[in-house]
């Protein structure tokens, strides 16, 4: 499926709209939701994960240390919204 069509509709015209990458795309979802719970506590879990989604953009994930240090900081932070949620 064209990405577009799963974004919600064909790219503007201009291409003002770069194509995300999924990892952008997860970050920009997570803060979205972030946007629209009440609970303080979900909302620092959920705004964690995303910024974790920031940080290994920034590492590029060249090393198998890097996704296994950005792979425990990101279980930590479910661990911390499944509690919030519990």
């Amino acid at each position: 499926m064209h990405r577009s069509a799963r974004a919600g509709g064909p790219e503007p015209v201009g291409g003002r709209r770069q194509a995300q990458s999924p990892r952008q795309d997860k970050e920009r979802r997570l803060r979205e939701l972030a946007a629209n719970v009440q609970e303080q506590d979900v909302k620092n879990a959920l705004l964690g994960m995303a910024d974790s989604y920031v940080q290994v953009q920034k590492e590029h994930l060249e090393d198998a240390g890097v996704i296994a240090r950005w792979t425990k900081r990101n279980l930590e932070k479910l661990d911390l919204l499944r509690k919030a949620c519990a």
